[in-house]
């Protein structure tokens, strides 16, 4: 199978036309979140291409990440770059928007009918480098960012079920936060590594890989070529979200976007079949509310505590969709 899919991208070098003439389309976001269904969804126009998870490393990746960034700074996360290394990673993006580099994963949307071997613009899914999202738009200025967020709550449960990591002690120890966090913040994180309740270590996690957006948001000091997109708004509120979406990017969605979120992503590979099977059904309040019966009320007091402490005000325990002003 791996031999048939390097000979497919092969042959797609030779027939895929790229010219980028349309402005690119940036997700920013962490792993389970959400982000294959909004790729999905801005990807139904004909003249997108696919650039899923730049950052992910595999054998056919990662020598071409090398190039850019040094063998060694490649990071499972990405929270302390150099100037050097930074710049370095906007070359490899601007490579991939031109079309000089064939991304490892622009294969992945050849089956769907939204493929085109003649492409205008790029759709980047990138995960792992949410802590650079306004230094990379700051550079692409013509471009759109979309920065994804879902319930930490949620997002928790889906990583502990995965067997994850969290990423406490990078991200605290991070050169771009460090001098930021106040006495009470540093107190909780050291409190919290030492507990015992793995709950509040992933959304204390959350809280700290989100922690430059949430400021930015939070401060009105956002690029104006970025909005939040939120997970829950796309599945409860989807007829909405995908025209405020497509109005953000001046395009106009085809009838087809709005049918993708009652299908689970072809991209799928970490969600559970009920999961699927719920998708199917359009059990909407199960895909977000699912969460809530799953937490202790002790759990909740802990993690409500950790939202208060990072002052956050979009989410909190006592319900599911975000506080949208």
């Amino acid at each position: 199978m791996d031999t048939l899919k390097v000979i497919l991208k092969q042959l797609l070098k030779y027939v895929h036309i790229h010219k980028k003439t349309q402005p690119d389309i940036f997700i920013f976001t962490l792993p389970r979140t959400g982000s294959t269904l909004l790729a999905e969804i801005l990807n139904t126009s004909k003249h997108s291409k696919s650039v899923l998870e730049p950052f992910n490393m595999n054998r056919q990746t990662r020598p071409i990440i090398a190039k850019y960034i040094d063998d060694k700074a490649i990071s499972e996360r990405y929270f302390q770059l150099t100037n050097h290394q930074l710049d370095n990673i906007k070359i490899y993006l601007e490579d991939l928007s031109a079309g000089k580099l064939f991304n490892a994963y622009s294969w992945s949307d050849i089956n769907t009918p939204y493929h085109n071997y003649k492409t205008k613009n790029s759709i980047f899914k990138i995960h792992k480098i949410s802590y650079y999202f306004d230094d990379i738009m700051n550079h692409f200025t013509s471009d759109y960012g979309l920065y994804l967020l879902r319930h930490p709550i949620s997002h928790s449960l889906s990583r502990i079920r995965n067997n994850w990591s969290h990423y406490i002690k990078e991200f605290s120890n991070s050169d771009k936060i460090i001098d930021q966090l106040t006495d009470n913040q540093n107190k909780l994180i050291k409190d919290t590594l030492n507990s015992n309740d793995i709950l509040s270590k992933f959304v204390l996690s959350w809280c700290l890989e989100n922690f430059i957006f949430l400021n930015a948001q939070g401060n009105n000091t956002l690029s104006t070529n970025v909005i939040p997109v939120y997970y829950e708004e796309i599945i409860v509120n989807t007829k909405k979200t995908i025209n405020e979406l497509y109005s953000f990017i001046q395009t106009k969605p085809n009838k087809a976007v709005f049918e993708i979120v009652d299908k689970p992503s072809k991209g799928i590979i970490h969600s559970s079949k009920e999961t699927q099977k719920q998708i199917l059904s359009k059990n909407k309040v199960y895909l977000i509310d699912r969460w809530q019966s799953e937490v202790s009320s002790t759990q909740l007091s802990n993690c409500q505590l950790i939202l208060d402490t990072f002052n956050i005000t979009i989410y909190n325990t006592k319900q599911s969709l975000p506080i949208l002003k």
